[in-house]
């Protein structure tokens, strides 16, 4: 076969295949014994009907559009082989001449990546503190989790805990959608709630019917119950009244599965607090990096490698969906004053912002060798689980095991580590 590649223009390489006369033969041979296969013609055994007859009968454009359809692949994967050429997407292709056949593939490519601009990005990662207020307030939270509760028969009060079923009504005393639950827990004062309904059940008892109406946030999610005034009618299953955590080495050790003096506990609590607050620091100046980095250059790709990654993108999200019982219009909906046109344009502005980042990072990691070994991983787990507490050791072990997408996560963290080494410096 003849094969001529252009060089690349906008990631899109050019190649112009010829096949030769015995090729074409064989496939015209092959193509035709394939064919036979699937026809009858009288007079003639199927699987033997000879190439002229075929011809005759279907047409020369329907007869080399079969031959071609069957072929084609074979065609591409040596028009690569011999031009040395690694796609990122399929092609486009067009058919110049049938007889002999002659295509134009536009293949995909990599694209040339200039990152002379985006090796001058510096950032600075700020040490973040850790107050002797946060750690207490961090501490509380804790010992509330630890909160025992007991069943009253006393009148609700703020802080106890109601088992309730409950139900909102519109003006017509119809079932507003998404408004009922059974057996629900609710710690009074909690705020877990919209306003109003929390405090309308202080007072009730065990085993009471309370109805009342409250009016939802102007802001609240679902646009049909912005300001709406909804009946509510709870049905109180029990009340329990709380009995607050001590701060004693049995309540931590179920806290952290070990036995562990106040200081000490105190300690672990602000290095955690202080891990937290760096990793949130981190996460949003990976973002920086990566917008600065695809600012400082200039990276065209094709519509194919968009498509592509478009496509992937419209399954994940439909399989979401599905899950949880939504329609792509409910999902839509969800986001404020966005058409299905919109919604479409940002769904291929991300799919495009995210071929160009792998193809950047793919630069990156070639000109940097930010490539993660065995090894990488091994420390990185080891690090995970050390700093784990002991109850949780044996599960952070099993969560980033060999294959798991907690190890594809680990490996992606320990890359943006890397990258943040070269562009990152902390004060």
């Amino acid at each position: 076969m003849k094969i001529k590649a252009a060089k690349a223009v906008d990631a899109i390489v050019k190649i112009e295949v010829e096949v030769d006369d015995k090729n074409q033969t064989n496939f015209e041979k092959q193509g035709a014994k394939m064919l036979a296969e699937q026809v009858s013609i009288k007079g003639f055994r199927k699987g033997h009907i000879p190439k002229k007859m075929l011809i005759e009968k279907f047409g020369e454009d329907v007869f080399f559009d079969f031959v071609i359809e069957k072929f084609i692949n074979n065609i591409y994967s040596e028009a690569l082989k011999e031009a040395k050429i690694m796609p990122v997407a399929m092609p486009d292709f067009e058919v110049k001449s049938k007889n002999p056949i002659k295509i134009e593939f536009k293949v995909p490519v990599s694209p040339e990546i200039d990152l002379k601009k985006a090796k001058k990005i510096k950032l600075n990662l700020k040490t973040p503190k850790i107050t002797k207020k946060e750690v207490k307030e961090a501490i509380d939270k804790e010992l509330e989790i630890q909160t025992s509760y007991t069943k009253t028969d006393k009148a609700a009060k703020i802080k106890d805990r109601l088992i309730i079923d409950f139900e909102g009504f519109d003006k017509k005393g119809e079932l507003i959608e998404g408004t009922k639950a059974q057996k629900q827990f609710l710690v009074l004062g909690s705020k877990k709630f919209i306003p109003g309904f929390e405090e309308a059940l202080v007072g009730s008892k065990a085993e009471q019917d309370v109805e009342f109406e409250v009016t939802f946030p102007k802001d609240y999610h679902k646009e049909d119950l912005q300001n709406a005034k909804v009946t509510f009618k709870v049905h109180v299953h029990g009340v329990e009244s709380p009995s607050a955590a001590k701060l004693d080495e049995e309540t931590i050790q179920k806290i952290y599965g070990e036995k562990l003096s106040k200081e000490e506990f105190e300690e672990k609590t602000e290095v955690m607090l202080l891990n937290q607050k760096t990793n949130q620091a981190k996460k949003e100046l990976e973002e920086e990096l990566f917008e600065k980095l695809l600012e400082a250059t200039e990276i065209k790709i094709a519509d194919a490698i968009i498509d592509q990654n478009l496509s992937q993108n419209q399954k994940q999200l439909m399989q979401q969906l599905q899950q949880q019982n939504k329609t792509l219009e409910d999902y839509i909906a969800e986001f404020e004053k966005q058409t299905k046109k919109d919604f479409a344009k940002e769904q291929r502005d991300q799919a495009e912002k995210q071929a160009k980042m792998r193809f950047l990072l793919d630069a990156l990691n070639k000109e940097y060798d930010l490539s993660v070994s065995e090894k990488d991983v091994e420390a990185k787990i080891k690090e995970e689980i050390d700093k784990a507490p002991a109850v949780i050791k044996e599960h952070v072990k099993n969560f980033y095991q060999k294959g798991s997408q907690g190890e594809f996560s680990l490996k992606n963290q320990i890359y943006i580590d890397k990258l943040f080494e070269i562009f990152v410096t902390t004060k």
